[in-house]
């Protein structure tokens, strides 16, 4: 069981709930469509991945090592995540798209705004209310207030912590 806000009032209301007990409304918690990830997507983004690799080190030559990419990406230390981080009628969804679950997960959104979850299975996801997540005050995260332009996910997998990051326009 998760808390939601209200698609009607806003208030936090649990997934399970037949109406919202502050304003009464029935369905106070849509279910959010989960995109349907196959297979396809498991051979696709690596052969493409793999695609790019090779024509970025053939047409390079010299000067292949010496791109600095204008973002700071993750240090080495730290691969990424295979992941995909939605935002939807005031939910967050976060898809493990890797062979291997995840655990103690930190969502972070806007560099202020935190949840931790719990494992996330591989080819499987979690569900966070928007306002469940708390800056450092303990002040809720409102997205009628501000919109999110950006997600942090740090999961642990076997002992390594990983990363991934998502930007909304």
């Amino acid at each position: 069981m998760a808390l939601h806000p209200c698609r009607e009032c806003g208030r936090e209301v649990s997934s399970e709930a037949a109406s919202c007990p502050h304003c009464g409304v029935k369905a106070p918690v849509p279910p959010l469509p989960v995109p349907d990830i196959g297979k396809k997507w498991m051979i696709g983004v690596p052969l493409v991945l793999l695609t790019i690799a090779l024509l970025a080190r053939a047409c390079g030559g010299s000067d292949a090592g010496s791109y600095t990419p204008s973002s700071s990406p993750a240090p080495p230390s730290r691969p990424d995540l295979t992941a995909a981080v939605l935002f939807m009628d005031g939910q967050f969804t976060v898809r493990n798209l890797d062979s291997y679950g995840w655990t103690n997960c930190l969502l972070t959104v806007n560099g202020d705004y935190s949840y931790t979850l719990g494992r996330i299975p591989p080819a499987k996801g979690a569900t966070v209310g928007a306002m469940q997540l708390t800056d450092d005050d303990g002040k809720r995260f409102n997205p009628f207030a501000v919109a999110p332009k950006n997600a942090d996910l740090r999961c642990e997998t076997g002992g390594e912590r990983r990363y991934y990051h998502a930007e909304w326009k």
